[in-house]
């Protein structure tokens, strides 16, 4: 077995991505910016290397329509903007969110992220 799809790396995966995704100020301000900005890199690193490893073909293609809308929106915002960097910084949030939360819901059922 991998260590990528052990169980145990998979429940610390999902348990430091959950806490990222909903108490991101309550980390900020306990460990810092730069710790959780290594952590949140970490976990999307990982929540990438998960999706690429599970390869399932089909779930690219139940995205739903309105999500990849917004984002290619949100990422074409980047040309008309007056602070394109600010805006290329909130447009790498939203990347970031988007594909942990994706790697989440695709690999992980109800009953896992509600038990583990």
């Amino acid at each position: 077995m991998r260590v990528i799809e052990h169980p145990v790396t998979l429940r610390i995966f999902l348990a430091l991505t959950l806490a990222l995704l909903l108490a991101g100020d309550a980390w900020r301000f306990t460990i810092g910016w730069a710790a959780f900005g290594v952590l949140s890199f970490a976990s999307v690193i990982y929540a990438v290397i998960l999706l690429i490893a599970r390869r399932d073909r089909g779930v690219f293609a139940r995205l739903p329509i309105p999500l990849v809308v917004f984002l290619a929106l949100a990422t074409l915002s980047v040309a008309w903007s007056f602070y394109p960097a600010a805006t290329a910084l909130g447009l790498m949030t939203t990347w970031m969110i988007t594909i942990a939360a994706f790697a989440i819901a695709t690999c992980f059922s109800w009953r896992e992220i509600l038990t583990e």
